[in-house]
C-alpha cells in the first residue's frame, strides 16, 4: 500500500509498504477521505507540533473515513462505511470512568506523535485501528463529509462547556477552520449573529456567509467593535480559537461580567501576560476544552441532517500523491478545509 510518511519540515514521502496486519479487536480501513487538520499543518511546516516531537517517520492523519476491508470483530464487517474517531483511551482510569475519556491518563491518539510508537494515521490507503474507534457513517453522506466529524467534534464539545441561552451574543477569535465551525454550532445553539474575528479577508468572508458579524483586528478595533454590537455590555461568552496569548487578553476585555471564556486553541507553552483580576473582578468562569467527547454521534446527524454544511466547507480535494501541494494550499490559507481521497 501507499502511505505519506513525515520524515520532517516539509519532508513528506510516499512510500511503498506492507498493508497493516490487525489483531483482535481491530478493524483494517480502506481509507477513503482524510482531512489536513492545523495539527498536522504544525507537523508538515515544523516537523513537530507543541510538545510533540516525532521520534520516527510515521503518517499522519487524524480526520479520516473509510470502508472496512478486515475485521476481527463481530460488530463490524467488510464493506461497512465508518468513520474513525482517533483517541484510543485505556476505559479504566478515573477519567475514563467517568465519561471524560479525553483527559484518559493513558490516552492514545492515531496520527500524531503524542504516542510512542507512534500509530500511523489516514494519509494512507489503508490503516489499522480498534474497533471502539469507529462510528457508522449514516445512509446519504459521503465519505469527504463524515472526515468532519472529528473537528466539528471539537466545536460541539467547546459549545457544551458553556450555557448558551437563546439570544445570547458570542465573540469568536480566530476564523480558521475551528473558529468557524464554532461559529456554525454556536448558531444552532441560539447565538444571534455571533462575532468573529481574524484578519484574513477569505476567512471573515466565508464567516460572514455562515451568519457571522466579521471584524478584521489589522483594520479595526475589535472592543469597540464588541461594544457597538452589544451595546456597551460586551459578549456573553468568548470562544478564543486561534491559539494566539494577545487573543486571551482580548477575551478578556470584551467578555460581560459574568460572562465565559471558552479556550479552545492550542496556546504556547509559556506564561501569557494577562489583566487576570478581570476575571475575579467580572466573575469570569475560564474553561479549557481538550479536543472533545462523546460528541461524534452529534456530529454526525448534524451532518446528515444538513445543519452543518460540510459540502461548502470542504474547498478542496487531493490525491495521495498531491499531498504536498495539498499542504500547501492549506498552509497559505487558499483552503477552508482540504481533503486527501487516497
Amino acid at each position: 500500500m501507499k502511505g505519506a510518511f513525515l520524515y520532517g519540515p516539509k519532508d513528506i514521502r510516499i512510500e511503498e509498504v506492507e498493508k497493516p496486519s490487525i489483531r483482535s479487536g481491530e478493524v483494517l480501513v480502506k481509507v477513503k477521505a482524510a482531512g489536513i487538520c492545523g495539527t498536522d499543518i504544525h507537523y508538515y511546516l515544523e516537523g513537530k507540533t507543541a510538545v510533540f516531537v516525532p521520534k520516527h517517520p510515521f503518517i499522519l492523519g487524524h480526520e479520516f473515513s473509510g470502508v472496512i476491508e478486515e475485521s476481527n470483530v463481530e460488530s463490524f464487517m467488510p464493506g461497512d462505511r465508518v468513520v474513525i474517531e482517533p483517541q484510543i483511551p485505556c476505559f479504566k482510569c478515573y477519567y475514563c470512568r467517568r465519561g471524560k475519556y479525553n483527559l484518559c491518563t493513558n490516552l492514545k491518539f492515531i496520527g500524531t506523535a503524542a504516542t510512542f510508537p507512534h500509530i500511523n494515521g489516514g494519509f494512507a490507503e489503508y490503516c489499522k485501528v480498534p474497533a471502539e474507534t469507529l462510528h457508522r457513517i449514516p445512509e446519504g453522506v459521503m465519505f469527504e463529509e463524515a472526515a468532519l466529524a472529528e473537528p466539528l467534534s471539537v466545536a460541539i464539545h467547546a459549545c457544551r462547556r458553556v450555557s448558551i441561552s437563546p439570544g445570547a451574543r458570542a465573540l469568536i477569535l480566530g476564523a480558521g477552520p475551528i473558529g468557524l465551525f464554532t461559529l456554525i454550532v454556536s448558531r444552532l445553539n441560539g447565538v444571534v449573529e455571533p462575532l468573529i474575528v481574524d484578519n484574513v479577508e477569505r476567512r471573515l468572508n466565508w464567516a460572514k456567509e455562515f451568519g457571522g458579524y466579521p471584524i478584521n483586528f489589522s483594520e479595526q478595533d475589535v472592543f469597540r467593535e464588541v461594544e457597538k454590537a452589544t451595546g456597551g455590555d460586551g459578549v456573553d461568552v468568548v470562544f478564543e480559537a486561534s491559539g494566539s496569548p494577545a487573543a486571551v487578553a482580548t477575551a478578556l476585555k470584551c467578555v460581560r461580567k459574568g460572562g465565559c471564556i471558552v479556550l479552545i486553541g492550542n496556546l504556547p507553552n509559556e506564561e501569557i501576560p494577562s489583566r487576570l483580576l478581570n476575571i475575579v473582578i467580572k466573575e469570569l468562569d475560564v474553561k479549557g476544552i481538550m479536543r472533545y467527547a462523546n460528541t461524534f454521534d452529534a456530529a454526525l446527524r448534524l451532518i446528515y441532517k444538513k445543519l452543518f454544511p460540510a459540502n461548502e466547507i470542504i474547498t478542496h480535494t487531493f490525491s495521495l500523491d498531491e499531498i504536498h501541494e495539498a499542504f500547501e494550499v492549506a498552509v497559505k490559507g487558499l483552503a477552508l478545509k482540504a481533503i486527501i481521497k487516497p
